[in-house]
């Protein structure tokens, strides 16, 4: 094999850190500094929730951080151990405007707003998050040769700009005033499925010094499994192995899973939002048995659906659990049929005991990939997972 393919499989499934962040794990989707549907005081109920994604896009409308009132951790009361991770663009919405050679187009609830590296670093200080993948240039996977090759060349670009406006800061900073804050950079791979364009994104971009890692940009909008596959394959050929990599819209479990077996580390997405907005509860199994005596055919007849549809009339008087065995809020305290009440009367209840559950459930789901990847075992329960997944 080409020593890129060689390089290519040697990367498997790991266990790291990334800003004391434990990983595999996933982000957990933000819209105007929280998740959404879920206040602070909700966090209780959710112990395996670690990381949070920020799109930047609302902070620049709200005007709430920054100053006087300290950094978005202390303004939306986020848990010193709880990491949040700062975006250029938000994952759940492809609403986006002109971009040139200086600058991008925000869509925010206040009206457009255009952002170049000067802008984003200073925002990025005053927010002070503790993973920051730094200002790129988004494009479609319809977009041209051309406008792909230029989305590359800006990436690259503003990647270096972002770091020098930092390395500036820190410079003209009195010593007296320095916070000490010193965040992880992350730097944007682009290039849609093009392959030679994000092999040659990966391998410039690991040129540049003050990085911890990479974000794979542009995945789960509507590439072919090989063409998903190569890209894997072409990019961990050349990043460090010791430098970690977050992968974006890739977020349903089997898709989750495949990309681990690459090597990839972190999940951008909003797969619980997503799955709350529809009036749905996660439902698939996460904690296998690995019994030795277990055949296909019996994890095949254990199976359950991967989520349940409670909009459906037929829960309309079941008084059971959500899901068998969940030790979530939600699961603990209330029943198929009252969630089911509440979409039906839109009560705003229904959003956040789903988004409590949904939320648990796929932290679950790493959680035990974690696990198993420590153990050795992580083909093993790929294979589990996805014979036992409906």
């Amino acid at each position: 094999p080409s020593s890129t393919m060689a390089a290519a499989s040697s990367r498997k499934a790991r266990c790291r850190s990334l800003a004391g962040m434990e990983t595999p794990a996933a982000f957990t989707y933000c819209r105007r500094g929280l998740p959404v549907n879920l206040t602070p005081d909700l966090f209780e109920h959710l112990p395996n929730f670690k990381a949070l994604q920020q799109p930047i896009a609302e902070l620049f409308s709200m005007g709430c951080v920054g100053g006087s009132s300290g950094s978005m951790k202390q303004v939306f009361k986020i848990r010193p151990d709880q990491k949040v991770y700062s975006t250029t663009w938000d994952p759940m919405c492809w609403v986006y405007g002109t971009t040139n050679d200086k600058s991008i187009s925000l869509d925010t609830s206040k009206g457009r707003v255009q952002v170049d590296c000067k802008k984003f670093m200073e925002l990025i200080l005053k927010c002070k998050p503790d993973i920051v993948a730094l200002m790129s240039d988004r494009h479609t996977n319809h977009s041209s040769q051309g406008r792909v090759r230029k989305s590359v060349t800006r990436t690259l670009k503003w990647t270096q700009e972002c770091l020098d406006q930092f390395k500036d800061h820190e410079k003209t900073t009195k010593t007296e005033q320095k916070s000490g804050y010193c965040p992880c950079f992350l730097g944007v791979i682009e290039g849609g499925t093009i392959r030679e364009q994000r092999g040659y994104c990966a391998s410039q971009i690991t040129k540049i010094d003050g990085l911890s890692g990479y974000v794979i940009a542009g995945l789960g909008c509507g590439e072919s499994v090989s063409e998903r596959q190569d890209i894997y394959k072409e990019i961990c050929a050349k990043i460090p192995e010791d430098k970690a990599i977050v992968v974006t819209s890739i977020v349903t479990p089997l898709r989750v899973l495949e990309a681990i077996s690459y090597g990839l580390d972190v999940f951008e997405g909003g797969y619980p939002w997503t799955l709350t907005q529809l009036g749905c509860a996660a439902s698939f199994l996460v904690d296998p048995t690995f019994t030795a005596s277990e055949k296909k055919e019996e994890i095949i007849n254990k199976k359950s659906a991967s989520k349940i549809n409670l909009w459906d009339p037929v829960y309309k008087t079941d008084a059971s659990v959500l899901v068998d065995g969940c030790q979530c809020y939600t699961c603990k305290t209330h029943s198929k049929a009252y969630v089911h009440h509440l979409l039906n009367t839109h009560e705003m209840l229904a959003q956040v005991l789903l988004q409590l559950h949904n939320v648990y459930h796929y932290q679950r789901f790493f959680e035990q990939i974690r696990v198993h990847t420590k153990r050795g075992r992580f083909g093993e329960y790929r294979e589990w997972f996805e014979t036992a997944f409906d």
